[in-house]
């Protein structure tokens, strides 16, 4: 658990507290034996404002009131604040590890931090890095993992559009005399394709119920993991427009499976499907 000291400044972060006033909590901060938690630490030991959590120390275990809660989502979200003094006094340490830089108006970012380079970041081998720059690297990352997921997505309808292919095939080559009986009975082409059709959309809608049953618990599965790992909280809800949509689509793939073998079926000539063995 990540444990962030305040010396005697307001972080950024902590202007506007989810829970508490932003001033006042600092104010107990510099009292002692007070922490701010991040909303993350708050939901995973479901605290309140005003609650005590107890943390082990080097003097032993002690209980820090709660004086606010704060979104952050650095060190997956697992933040304490608390003063530099009870850093000091519980742990014997008052380093300090991490600077938050507020630039004013009328400032080039830029600027300043070239200027904090040369006088602090390479001398000392200490990184600079901007806030915009971070997030766009983190951006970058959740872009990229979607990217790679809508890869997957594809080759899946692709393998499936295969399988149905090879399904449907290998029915109209197991069914050729059914087929050629149909066709001397007064069975059209079109009725030969259209029972090829309906049977390629019913293993669409088998498919696809079949995805949804097993994708439904296990994205709830995979909202939870990673509520779990990260300081947001996020609301599960039935995605009703991306059911329908999958449904379509498992409807569609196998439609347009459907219409190589569906054409194989219609053209059989009758005697030779009715020979065939």
């Amino acid at each position: 658990m990540g444990m962030f000291v305040d010396p005697n400044v307001n972080p950024p972060g902590l202007k506007s507290l989810e829970e508490g006033n932003g001033k006042k909590a600092i104010a107990e901060l510099n009292q002692g034996n007070h922490i701010i938690v991040s909303s993350h630490v708050a939901k995973t030991y479901h605290l309140n404002l005003g609650d005590h959590l107890r943390l082990q120390t080097l003097k032993g275990w002690r209980r820090f009131k709660v004086s606010g809660v704060v979104l952050e989502i650095a060190n997956n979200g697992d933040n304490i604040w608390l003063s530099r003094k009870d850093l000091k006094r519980y742990w014997g340490s008052d380093g300090i590890d991490m600077f938050s830089v507020i630039v004013k108006k009328g400032y080039s970012i830029d600027q300043v931090r070239q200027k904090l380079e040369k006088a602090v970041g390479q001398p000392m081998g200490l990184p600079v890095i901007r806030s915009d720059e971070l997030r766009t690297e983190v951006n970058q990352a959740s872009s990229q993992f979607f990217a790679a997921m809508q890869t997957l997505i594809i080759l899946a309808l692709l393998v499936s559009t295969v399988g149905i292919i090879n399904i449907l095939a290998m029915n109209v080559i197991e069914r050729r005399q059914e087929i050629g009986v149909l066709r001397a009975i007064g069975s059209r082409r079109g009725q030969i394709r259209k029972t090829i059709f309906l049977e390629a959309e019913l293993l669409g809608l088998i498919g696809g119920f079949l995805g949804l049953a097993i994708g439904l618990p296990l994205s709830k599965i995979f909202i939870q993991m990673s509520e779990a790992i990260s300081a947001s909280g996020y609301e599960y809800f039935l995605p009703t427009a991306a059911i329908t949509s999958s449904l379509v689509i498992a409807l569609l793939v196998s439609f347009i499976a459907a219409l190589y073998p569906a054409n194989q079926a219609a053209r059989k000539k009758i005697i030779e499907a009715i020979r065939y063995e």
